[in-house]
């Protein structure tokens, strides 16, 4: 479901972007006239499970007309008609324009997120079985030209549709951490204290990430896991880890090719390389930076930039996308003030993605935020202008709400690790629990898909109540992996 006829925080559904279910029409006929469903990122199983009655039924339910909010009126997007199913939807809702963004709720201190309400609708389990099958059939296709594109990304840029990703798996999680330790191994001397970085080849680590981008194609999940498995370590890499795998996933994502894949995981890690060579008392400053100190601390990035542009081997669309990751639409960013086209794609995504990981890592200058509100804090950024609206909202459909490895707590009052996310509801992952519901660490920790709803002790469903930050409740998921 792409876009609605009215606001999409006049309706229950939290999130856009996830796959339409049979009730979910029930629901929307008390609130909606009529809904836009993208073809291209849909599952075909989960299309083909509707009962065209039904849809039927609800499409002819007259509708007092809604006002469409501002944010409604946008350019047109170019639909992907070519397709049975896109005539078929041209016919049922004809012209449509590019869907809106729709941001989470920001809660208030100690407010939970609202349970959802819904009931598992008759044949659930076996449109789930071949949802399930067809999905692992799809990760045998090759990556096709993708037919849609945000008005943010270029004309001129290349999209494709990778298949289907890989869930979760022990082999997986096998080339996930050889993936990992790879570009660990060369991070470890980039960020090194003894000025290792000047020595550092570029081929080395785009070799490392190359492979790492292998994995994240084939199972971004296991990418992730292992990437917020590292954060937990004290090494100096490990936030550009982080920012790399998700840059490489959202790129995945929105379509981007695979040796852009490459060149985004490469500018993840090397955003913050200029650090180096500043103050590491200044770094470590608890508190907020004087004038002075602020200016120091801004000038990593014309340092990480001078560290670069000498290496020939440094892509200039990497080069670039460094010097602009603290640029904001507004012009309120720095080091040049650029404002909006005048900032690259690749500068956007880096941007956007440098600050999540920033609010969501342990800083010595501010504390840690759950992934929630620093999603929060994004869609509010935009808003303000700072950042594209579309491409944050590209975000938390790429890595959701809740990424894997993030600590969510449980309706019960256990607190588990997101072990992976279903396409059925992104807001009910698969979790692996590792502690009881007095927040005590189990002995033997298991997985719980929360799309099942399974019930608590007194027959309640269990949902995720909040995002929790990274140590929370003194939790270490590194304890646990995935066995």
């Amino acid at each position: 479901m792409a876009e609605l006829d009215r606001p999409w925080d006049e309706t229950p559904f939290m999130l856009q972007g996830f796959l339409v279910e049979a009730e979910d029409l029930l629901q929307l006929q008390s609130h909606c006239q009529f809904i836009v469903v993208d073809p291209s990122r849909s599952d075909d199983s989960a299309l083909r499970m509707l009962p065209p009655p039904l849809v039927n039924a609800w499409y002819a339910q007259p509708q007092k007309p809604a006002k469409r909010s501002r944010a409604e009126k946008t350019e047109p997007q170019r639909s992907g008609a070519g397709s049975w199913l896109g005539h078929l939807l041209g016919a049922l809702f004809g012209d449509r324009g590019r869907p809106s963004f729709v941001r989470p709720q920001r809660l208030a201190p100690g407010e939970e997120l609202p349970a959802p309400h819904r009931r598992r609708p008759p044949g659930f389990d076996l449109f789930l079985a071949l949802a399930s099958l067809l999905e692992r059939r799809s990760t045998e296709a090759k990556p096709r030209l993708a037919r849609e594109r945000l008005a943010e990304i270029p004309a001129d840029q290349p999209l494709l549709v990778y298949p289907g990703a890989e869930p979760i798996s022990a082999s997986a999680l096998k080339l996930a951490t050889a993936g990992i330790d790879r570009v660990g191994a060369v991070a470890a001397r980039l960020f090194a204290e003894d000025g290792g970085a000047a020595e550092l080849q570029v081929s080395e680590l785009r070799e490392a990430i190359d492979e790492l981008s292998n994995v994240v194609v084939q199972s971004p999940d296991a990418a992730m896991w292992m990437a917020r498995m590292r954060e937990y370590d004290s090494a100096a890499y490990a936030r550009s880890l982080k920012t790399s795998v998700i840059l490489m996933t959202l790129a995945r994502h929105i379509g981007f090719p695979k040796h852009e894949l490459q060149q985004l995981g490469m500018i993840g890690m090397l955003l913050d390389v200029g650090k180096l060579a500043l103050p590491r008392d200044l770094l470590e400053t608890p508190g907020p930076l004087d004038a002075a100190g602020l200016k120091v601390a801004h000038s990593h990035v014309t340092e990480s930039v001078k560290m670069l542009e000498s290496d020939p081997e440094v892509a200039p669309a990497v080069l670039r996308a460094v010097g602009e990751h603290h640029e904001r639409l507004d012009g309120s960013g720095y080091p040049a003030a650029l404002q909006d086209r005048a900032i690259s794609i690749f500068g956007q995504l880096a941007g956007i993605v440098d600050v999540m990981v920033a609010m969501t890592s342990p800083r010595p200058y501010a504390k840690v935020f759950s992934t929630y509100e620093a999603m929060m804090h994004l869609f509010e950024a935009a808003d303000e202008g700072r950042f594209h609206g579309p491409l944050v909202e590209q975000l938390v459909q790429s890595i959701g709400l809740f990424p894997v490895g993030s600590l969510v707590e449980l309706s019960n009052g256990e607190v588990a690790a997101v072990s992976g996310h279903n396409p059925i509801r992104r807001l009910e992952p698969k979790v692996l629990v590792l502690t009881n519901t007095q927040q005590q660490p189990l002995p033997s920790p298991f997985e719980r898909d929360l799309l099942y709803r399974p019930l608590d002790a007194v027959g309640r469903p269990i949902h995720i109540v909040r995002a929790l930050p990274i140590g929370a409740y003194g939790v270490d998921p590194r304890q646990f992996y995935l066995s």
